[in-house]
């Protein structure tokens, strides 16, 4: 499978076959309770939301009530089943006859959008969910360009900002994997080797620099430089420390 279109926030393999590497970001929001907590208490505000603008039409809107609350409940874990329960919620109140027009929905919709891009790379995903709340929205009191190009916008910078927030998480989890990678493995000497040089070295120190592999004057370059700065310093020092005792 194409790594650009998996589903869901993946990072790098760290390590062995039976290394369990560093959390995803996947692995850590579902380890987090407090998150389900915080998605439901959205969903509940989302679908308060829906029911303030629906209690006084026909009776039959007060259905999108629910689907909301599921839809947005399900987001963080179900990103694409919970999306399309919005956007069917935002299709009835279109097809019972909401005189609201996009207010009630469009709190709910814009939260599915964001969610959806935060959740997948795959653009028509997105597309499909944008178009289809556009055009719930925009249909009622008649279909105007005008009204399909505002709800078309505004759901799209929604999706579009989730799929920019995906990929610097994305972009974040990649950097602390490899850095864990290279600051605890050198695939061409092992640490037991480095301890032993320095061992029978004279004069020599060990240092360990986080997030560098074999070849630290490219990985690490300012840090190495630093270290090296650091050991000709004591070495004139204590050069010049036996020369004043001699």
């Amino acid at each position: 499978m194409d790594r650009a279109h998996q589903e869901g926030p993946i990072a790098p393999p760290v390590g062995g076959p039976d290394s369990p590497g560093p959390p995803t970001l996947g692995t850590s929001l579902g380890a987090m309770p407090h998150l389900d907590r915080a998605s439901w208490l959205v969903a509940a505000a989302c679908a308060a939301w829906a029911a303030a603008f629906s209690w006084d039409q026909p009776r039959w809107t007060l259905l999108a009530v629910p689907l909301v609350l599921v839809g947005v409940g399900l987001l963080p874990r179900r990103t694409k089943t919970g999306a399309a329960f919005v956007v069917a919620a935002a299709f009835v109140t279109f097809v019972t006859g909401s005189a609201w027009g996009n207010i009630d929905m469009v709190v709910p919709v814009a939260v599915a959008m964001f969610a959806l891009g935060r959740a997948s790379d795959r653009r028509w995903h997105g597309v499909v969910a944008v178009i289809g709340a556009a055009v719930a929205s925009s249909l009622r009191d008649g279909l105007t360009l005008d009204k399909v190009t505002i709800t078309v916008v505004l759901y799209g910078v929604t999706w579009v900002f989730g799929l920019v927030v995906r990929r610097r998480a994305l972009a974040a989890f990649a950097a602390v994997a490899r850095a864990a990678v290279l600051a605890n493995e050198d695939p061409v000497v092992p640490h037991e080797d480095n301890e032993r040089l320095a061992r029978e070295l004279p004069s020599a120190s060990l240092a360990l620099l986080d997030g560098c592999g074999h070849v630290p004057h490219e990985e690490c370059a300012p840090e190495l430089l630093q270290l090296i700065d650091d050991w000709l310093a004591a070495q004139t020092l204590e050069q010049a420390t036996a020369d004043v005792r001699e």
